[in-house]
């Protein structure tokens, strides 16, 4: 099921699930572990526990009802693991070096594990620029106690669980971070690439000249329009009428701020869901979206009015001529743009400046 419209935030989406679900799980297992096994349970390690099941199971609840609620329930998710693994880190130290008879590597609970998993599991969460910065503060802030003490405490830190220990919260964490911000540097210059990528694609698609689709991209649009048929849509081709006398007229130069200006008066006219396209030379494409072939000619009549009543200062008037037909089940791109150029010639015979609707529809035309 895809939860969001950017593929990286399902993917998130579906991490953060299965990770909170697995948290539940572990939580499920290690609660009984304490009561039952361990002969001397500490109350962190009988608390802890089933208090972070509980909150991780009430997040899970909460991000499949909700997906939207993703990044919050990550937070909550976070500050409460980063807090139940924060309290005894520095506690447990602490009691070790104020009470002799209690030695640090007999009491401290396995919270190298639990660092490891919180501090790279940011990569999937945390932004590639703020990943590093935060998973370097809960890396010093839970470990550092720990690594302190057993510094200053080498008979504790000769043995196998003190060395097991420093090792965990030391050496390795080092390697962790260098993976963490080879991730990050990673996810920039993948960044880089996905914007270059959508550069480039956006100059193919784009009319140098107008900055509106090209044919190119045009066809593209079509064709998948018309792979799904149930989907209504106006079709509405024009060209610039006299357009050869403009350019003989007054220079090339001068033609292209004609079509300059006559795209920008159209993308202004027309929604954000229809699609403007420079079909070739002075000719234009409009896809109407979810509207009717009536509706079409409506749109086609607008646009019309507009380019004919609002003169160009550089050559005065200018007239289009519009031939609009409709989408139909089980059309190909040739015959839905053979229906509009038709009707497109149509206006041009009948004398220009005007809308004629495709005639296997019903006939009309504006003069």
């Amino acid at each position: 099921m895809k939860i969001f419209l950017d593929p990286d935030k399902t993917l998130s989406y579906k991490a953060l699930v299965l990770i909170m679900s697995l948290s539940v799980l572990a939580g499920l297992m290690i609660t009984p572990l304490h009561f039952f096994i361990d002969p001397n349970p500490s109350p962190f390690s009988l608390l802890v526990p089933p208090i972070i099941t509980t909150i991780f199971f009430a997040l899970l609840i909460q991000l499949l009802r909700k997906p939207e609620s993703a990044l919050l329930v990550f937070q909550i998710g976070f500050l409460t693991l980063w807090t139940a693994n924060l309290v005894p880190a520095w506690f447990f130290p602490l009691e070790a070096a104020y009470r002799p008879n209690i030695q640090l590597i007999d009491t401290l609970p396995p919270i190298a594990s639990v660092l490891f998993v919180l501090t790279f599991g940011m990569v999937i969460f945390v932004h590639p620029d703020k990943v590093v910065k935060v998973a370097f503060a809960a890396w010093i802030s839970i470990a550092s106690p720990s690594l302190l003490y057993l510094i200053t405490h080498p008979t504790e830190l000769e043995t196998s669980r003190g060395l097991d220990l420093f090792i965990s919260l030391g050496p390795a964490m080092t390697v962790n971070m260098a993976m963490i911000f080879f991730y990050s540097c990673l996810q920039h210059r993948l960044q880089e690439l996905k914007i270059e990528r959508s550069q480039f694609k956006n100059l193919s698609e784009r009319d140098h000249l107008t900055g509106i689709y090209n044919r190119a991209a045009g066809e593209k649009i079509l064709q998948s329009l018309l792979i799904s048929p149930q989907k209504q849509a106006g079709l509405i081709l024009f060209d610039i009428d006299c357009f050869k006398a403009i350019n003989d007229t007054y220079g090339h130069a001068v033609g292209d701020q004609v079509l300059q200006e006559l795209s920008q008066r159209c993308l202004s006219r027309l929604r954000s869901e229809d699609v403007l396209i420079r079909w070739g030379g002075e000719e234009f494409l409009v896809i109407v979206n979810g509207v009717s072939v009536d509706e079409a000619y409506f749109v086609a009549e607008q646009l019309r009015g507009m380019i004919a009543q609002h003169p160009i200062e550089a050559v005065g008037t200018v007239t289009a001529s519009f031939g609009t037909t409709g989408l139909r089940l089980g059309d190909s791109v040739e015959e839905i743009l053979h229906r509009a150029d038709t009707a497109l010639y149509a206006a041009k015979q009948a004398g220009r400046n005007r809308v004629i609707l495709d005639g296997t529809y019903s006939f009309k035309a504006s003069a």
